[in-house]
């Protein structure tokens, strides 16, 4: 029978006993170290840095799909649903100005308790590793904030500035106060 260096490896191979720990082969007896890499030129100038590719996929209608688009002018409404979309987006943020002074209009905060702040942030810039007033200045900053917010809170519809019933009614009534009803027709339409 006559080996082929392939069929030596495979007897040696079935021979060798593995010592993944170390990384060496036990072969009759003998322990020998794995194959070591073997160093290219370019080993030096590759995996160096990481690499980002962005994939970008573009749907295209085919067929049927491309006529019925065209037909109901989807792409026209939707550029024109877009534009209308940021003139309420204004409006919206118009309304929450007006609803932010209204609410903080009459805001009343302790004296003692601004003063309280003041002096612990100024403290606070000076000893920044002070652990008793960091504690002190959250403290306060918590009281501020609760005191605001419960003002705000009070605030006629308040509960509603955040949910369905802002577009459906608040603020269309608000336009309409205002006079400004191409603008309340114009919010109607996101209903």
């Amino acid at each position: 029978m006559v080996l082929t260096p392939i069929s030596r490896f495979r007897i040696q191979h079935m021979n060798a006993k593995n010592d993944s720990k170390k990384g060496r082969l036990k072969i009759k007896g003998k322990t020998v170290n794995k194959m070591k890499k073997q160093k290219r030129v370019w080993d030096e100038f590759t995996n160096k840095y990481s690499l980002t590719k962005t994939l970008r996929f573009e749907l295209k209608p085919v067929g049927k799909t491309i006529k019925h688009i065209n037909k109901n002018r989807f792409i026209e409404k939707d550029e024109q649903k877009e534009k209308e979309f940021n003139q309420v987006k204004k409006i919206m943020d118009e309304f929450y100005k007006y609803f932010i002074e209204k609410s903080l209009n009459d805001l009343k905060i302790d004296t003692s308790e601004l003063e309280s702040f003041e002096k612990t942030y100024t403290a606070l810039k000076v000893d920044r590793n002070n652990d008793s007033l960091r504690k002190e200045y959250a403290k306060t900053q918590t009281k501020i904030r609760k005191s605001v917010y419960g003002q705000i809170k009070k605030t006629d519809d308040f509960d509603k500035i955040f949910k369905k019933e802002f577009v459906d009614d608040i603020l269309p009534n608000w336009l309409d106060e205002r006079g400004e009803h191409e603008n309340s027709e114009l919010v109607k339409k996101f209903r």
